[in-house]
């Protein structure tokens, strides 16, 4: 079950990871 909870973390990773190279603001607010 642990192999299951990572993999479901990488995707979750990816999918926050792509959002946020999709959406490129005009000023760098975000603190990360």
């Amino acid at each position: 079950m642990q192999n299951l909870k990572i993999n479901i973390k990488n995707r979750l990773v990816q999918a926050l990871r792509n959002k946020f190279e999709n959406y490129k603001p005009e000023t760098s607010s975000m603190p990360f």
